[in-house]
């Protein structure tokens, strides 16, 4: 499953370390793609890149 969200109010990220080892924010332009990769994330990350998210 997947789901996309927006932020109301603070932007802050508040890591839970036992579940991730790093967040953070991106830009559109700076979504790095991964071309052979056929997964749920990826295509959730194509769509944010390209605005359709």
């Amino acid at each position: 499953m997947g789901f996309y969200c927006e932020v109301d109010g603070d932007d802050t990220i508040r890591l839970d370390k036992n579940e991730l080892k790093e967040g953070r924010w991106f830009r559109r332009d700076e979504v790095q793609l991964q071309p052979t990769d056929f997964s749920l994330t990826n295509e959730m990350m194509k769509e944010f890149k390209e605005g359709r998210q």
